[in-house]
């Protein structure tokens, strides 16, 4: 999911024409990214969720045993907007319903 979500950023970028500053976008931070996604027409309620799972993703990259835990779980899920917060109890049911979606 994390990388995934990377990607998708990569995909979405690189749809559009590209200015030159983009060409360095291997190198731009994940929270510039957002930004800049942002700036191209991204759905603005999307920033705090990919940016809980870009704190998420480096909390990985530096910690190799890092697992996810309930407060993971919590500060990830409490970012989604409702309609993926839907999607995500569909999936997972019992994960959303013993740790952060309110009914």
């Amino acid at each position: 999911m994390i990388a995934e979500s990377d990607e998708r950023l990569a995909q979405f970028f690189f749809a559009a024409p590209v200015p030159g500053p983009l060409k360095s976008f291997d190198t731009m931070e994940f929270t510039d990214k957002v930004q800049l996604a942002l700036l191209l027409g991204l759905t603005p309620d999307l920033k705090s969720a990919l940016n809980a799972t870009g704190r998420l993703r480096n909390k990985f990259a530096y910690k190799l045993d890092m697992k996810i835990g309930e407060d993971e779980a919590k500060n990830l899920i409490t970012t989604l907007t409702p309609s993926a917060k839907q999607r995500f109890q569909a999936r997972f049911g019992g994960v959303t319903r013993e740790c952060c979606i309110k009914r």
